[in-house]
Formats: C-alpha cells, sequence, structure tokens
C-alpha cells in the first residue's frame, strides 16, 4: 500500500471524525511528509520518489533513525521533536485501527524526556576525562584525540565531521571548511592554536598512510569512518571515563556553541558559525551562564 495515499485518508479523518482544526491538520501532513523525504533521501532501499513509498518498506529503525535525524541534524528541541514523534505514533495508530497494517511498530517508539536548560555542556573535567579514556583504550590514540578535539573545538555535527575530507583542512589558513549534507551549504570555521597542535600531529600520520583517498578521518580498514563507528567510540570513552550515559557525542557541539556565548559571541556569529538555520533555537545557550546574565543586568545604574 503507498504510504502517500494512506496519509490522505489520516487527515481526512482527522478533519472529518476527530474534528481537528484545519491548521492542526495541515501541521500532520507536515510532519509525515518530511519524515517521508527523510525516508526517501537517506534510508536503505527506499523509493526515488516520495508516492512510490510503500508501507510495508518502512521498519522501526527507520523510525528510530529518523528522530536522531530531528535530535542531531536538525537540531530540533524536545518539545518539537516530541510533537513530530507524537504524529507518527498517532498515524500509525490510525493505520492500526483501519487495520491497514498488523504490526504497529510506532507503539514502542518513547517520547524524549523533558527538556531542560542546565548542563547540556560538558565540564571541564569531564573534558579531561573524555581524553584522559582515550589514551587507554584506543588503538588509534592520535586519530581519536583528533577527532574529539574538532568536535570540541568547532562544534560541527557528528555527520560533518565524518564527512571531512584532507582538502577542507587548511592549516596555513588555520581554517576548516564544512559542507552540511550533499550539496549543502559550505562554511568556515577558523582553527584554534589547540586544535591545530592537534591536526598537525594527525595530519603527520594520515599522511604517512598514504592511502589516495578524500576522507580525512579513516577506519582501520583504511576507509571513511562511519558516523555509527564514531558514536560507538565515543560511547565506549565515556563508559571508560566513567561518565554518565546520558552524555551524548552531540554534547560537544553544545559544549563549543555554550562557550562562544559565554565568551562574548553574539547569536548572528554563533549561528554563522554553527550552521544553524535560525536564531530561535540558538537561545539555549543563553541559559547556560546566568550569574553573566545577571552580572551584565547588575551593571544597569540609573544613579549618578
Amino acid at each position: 500500500m503507498k504510504i502517500l495515499s494512506l496519509m490522505q485518508d489520516f487527515l481526512q479523518w482527522l478533519a472529518a471524525e476527530k474534528g481537528y482544526a484545519q491548521s492542526t491538520v495541515k501541521a500532520y501532513r507536515y510532519d509525515i511528509l518530511l519524515f517521508l523525504r527523510w525516508f526517501r533521501d537517506y534510508a536503505a532501499f527506499s523509493a526515488q520518489k516520495i508516492e512510490d513509498i510503500a508501507l510495508e518498506e518502512i521498519e522501526l529503525s527507520d523510525l528510530r533513525e529518523f528522530i536522531v535525524y530531528l535530535a542531531e541534524e536538525k537540531e530540533y528541541s524536545n518539545t518539537t521533536r516530541c510533537r513530530k514523534i507524537a504524529c507518527l505514533k498517532s498515524f500509525w495508530n490510525y493505520l492500526a485501527k483501519t487495520r491497514k497494517l498488523v504490526d504497529n511498530i510506532a507503539a514502542d517508539l518513547s517520547l524524549p524526556k523533558k527538556e531542560t536548560t542546565v548542563d547540556i555542556y560538558l565540564k571541564q573535567h569531564e573534558i579531561n576525562k573524555l581524553f584522559r579514556a582515550i589514551e587507554k583504550i584506543s588503538r588509534n590514540v592520535i586519530r581519536d584525540k583528533t577527532v574529539l578535539a574538532v568536535l570540541l573545538y568547532t562544534g560541527v555535527r557528528v555527520s560533518e565531521c565524518v564527512a571531512l575530507n584532507c582538502n577542507d583542512i587548511n592549516l596555513a589558513d588555520r581554517t576548516l571548511r564544512v559542507v552540511k549534507g550533499k550539496g549543502g551549504k559550505s562554511r568556515l570555521i577558523g582553527i584554534n592554536k589547540e586544535l591545530l597542535s592537534y591536526l598537525e600531529t594527525y595530519i603527520q600520520q594520515r599522511q604517512a598512510i598514504k592511502v589516495e583517498k578524500e576522507a580525512y578521518f579513516l577506519s582501520e580498514r583504511k576507509n571513511r569512518i562511519s558516523k555509527r563507528t564514531l558514536q560507538h567510540h565515543f560511547k565506549r570513552w565515556v563508559d571508560e571515563a566513567g561518565l554518565s550515559s546520558e552524555i551524548t557525542i552531540h554534547k560537544c557541539r553544545h559544549t563549543f556553541l555554550s562557550h562562544l556565548c559565554q565568551n562574548g559571541a553574539s547569536l548572528a556569529e554563533i549561528k554563522q558559525i554553527s550552521g544553524h538555520k535560525n536564531l530561535t533555537s540558538l537561545q539555549r545557550y543563553l541559559h547556560n551562564d546566568q550569574q553573566r546574565l545577571n552580572e551584565i543586568v547588575d551593571k544597569v545604574s540609573y544613579t549618578n
């Protein structure tokens, strides 16, 4: 069964049977189409056109990968992700209710925890522990330390990190070029002195491998390191460091952007460096340094 046709039935049901407002039905349509476009572009064995996607093609793993995409690529807040996940769950519940499917795979999806504005970035002692963990358990200490440094000193997304090519790193000009997605816009991020040291050490090792591949970070098999492999490595570093399991690799990005904010960067500047599409999603970083904000307010005076 073609899922696009099923979606139209679902939207009509929302309007006619549930009495949902037109704006709400429109929001449901947008969220489902967002998933279908993602499935078309990223999911394995997907159809070339949304119209050709069959319900039977979609698996629970696809829905979970889409949720990761919402968090790490789209960088939606927990509230926004909750709404989009709830939409998919409602759609699949409808399909189960109308007996369009046997197994309701969306029933196993869980909603993100309530979002908080504290501790979204790594503390210095946690960063130190991660680097020490790499020294203890990594098979490629230089590469892995450089990977962690790139994540912490540039705030690139995981997908952007593994997509880096050798010609994206310009040590002479101290710039790192980041391209978001296939055919996406590129941006330049400055390389500070601490990161430069890691990159200079790694490039010597990378050049000694003598592999004619454009990928900057290589796996043990001399291929481009994958996003999943990098996430696996990061989890091992977290475990070895004895840190909370809630610390994910994406927290490195939050750490970098939070530090930019704490050091006086404007939201417009953070937007340019981070590749965020809008300023609204950057507001979370203003909450990380309440003490500094209080000090700024205290400087306001109307007395002589």
